[in-house]
């Protein structure tokens, strides 16, 4: 199934009746991954990067059954022996909830989304930065009821350079702890990521 296609699918879903409510979009997240390039970046034509380390951390508050807000921050870069390489993003948005099963729940979303990359060589740096708009869609459900939740998203975004991102993943929870590993791709690069979410 393409990218569009999922979007595609998981906007249908809107049209399901909602059951009672089992997710909430209430916590907060952290956590440390790794961006895989599928071509090595190379800087002012000295050094080249494959790989790229990631922190971020991110919330989000449920305001009614079917509106949330998040807000997202993240950074990831690489350093070298004459370059380094540092991008930091940031992002607000709206959610909009819907129970589809009793086990199942998708979340289109809208939303802003800014950037600021900063590349260096011999400590002598070039920043840009954008903003562009962001909407997609999250997939829920429950494999184990509170025990094991799957995940699928799918976002895309009005910036220039900029590819449709698919991701996957797995959460184990105890309670309102979890912890999750996500796998996101778009035609740039490979992040894989885990983390640790409380959620209330």
């Amino acid at each position: 199934m393409t990218r569009k296609a999922l979007l595609a699918a998981c906007l249908a879903c809107l049209a399901t009746p909602a059951a009672a409510e089992s997710f909430s979009y209430t916590y907060l997240e952290a956590g440390l991954g790794l961006v895989m390039l599928e071509e090595d970046l190379v800087l002012f034509e000295r050094e080249a990067y494959e790989d790229f380390g990631l922190a971020y951390a991110r919330g989000g508050y449920q305001l009614s059954d079917n509106v949330a807000i998040e807000a997202d921050a993240g950074i990831y870069g690489n350093e070298g022996d004459e370059t380094d390489y540092t991008r930091t993003t940031a992002s607000l948005s709206v959610l909009f909830p819907l129970q589809v099963a009793d086990q199942l729940a998708i979340a289109p979303r809208v939303g802003q989304q800014t950037y600021e990359l900063e590349r260096c060589l011999d400590g002598v740096c070039i920043t840009t930065d954008d903003t562009s708009a962001i909407y997609g869609a999250d997939l829920r459900a429950w494999a184990i009821p509170r025990q094991l939740e799957i995940t699928a998203g799918i976002l895309d975004s009005t910036a220039t350079e900029s590819d449709t991102l698919v991701s996957l993943g797995a959460a184990l929870w105890i309670d309102n702890h979890s912890l999750r590993l996500d796998v996101a791709e778009d035609e740039f690069a490979t992040r894989v990521v885990v983390g640790y979410r409380f959620s209330w």
